[in-house]
């Protein structure tokens, strides 16, 4: 099921099909085709709508291949954390191949999937294991309330900067907290987790 939720991400990411239309473009290029950036982006929406397809097919593929209950995991985790750093990885990469704005609007929908990956995680360990469910509503909750208002305020100020063309004075500091608040609950379920007793169903 692991698996099947990773190609939905993919599948999903504005990030992965920006790289694979510079990639095309690049290609057509030695053919003496050109694509500019406007067909690019165009290639891109599309390109999202048929991931947005292909990833509820797989998904429903994966479920319906589960032979096993979900049980939380570290996996999630893991996916999170990785995107937290994805600006930095991507960094001469891909990415930068797109316009500012669309840059930001890719680390604004990869912050909105690293809650996502975080959020699941938090609602297993809360369906899974009782005994820590005072500790996630009383702690974890709060801060992933927190944390879901700061990766909107990014998304919508990606949103506002790719329709205006001018980057909002104060996107640093809300790509800076929504980072910070994406860490902060990464490490608070970590810490959940590390109290159960030895032998806890991981």
């Amino acid at each position: 099921m692991g698996n099947t939720r990773n190609y939905k991400g993919l599948f999903a990411s504005r990030t992965v099909w920006g790289g694979l239309i510079a990639l095309l473009a690049g290609v057509l290029g030695v053919f003496g085709i050109s694509m500019d950036d406007a067909t690019q982006q165009a290639a891109i929406e599309v390109g999202l709508a048929l991931g947005s397809a292909i990833g509820g097919a797989v998904a429903i593929y994966g479920r319906i291949k589960a032979s096993k209950r979900i049980t939380p995991s570290s996996g999630s985790g893991m996916k999170a954390l990785l995107l937290l750093f994805l600006p930095a990885l991507l960094a001469g990469c891909a990415l930068k191949t797109m316009p500012a704005h669309e840059q930001a609007v890719a680390i604004g929908q990869e912050a909105g999937a690293a809650y996502v990956a975080l959020h699941e995680e938090y609602l297993n360990l809360h369906r899974e294991l009782p005994q820590a469910r005072p500790v996630l509503e009383a702690q974890v909750a709060p801060v992933m309330d927190s944390t879901k208002h700061a990766v909107v305020a990014l998304r919508e100020a990606a949103a506002l900067w790719r329709r205006t063309q001018t980057q909002p004075p104060d996107w640093q500091e809300l790509q800076a907290n929504a980072v910070r608040l994406l860490s902060d609950v990464r490490k608070m379920l970590q810490s959940v987790k590390a109290a159960l007793p030895q032998g806890a169903n991981l």
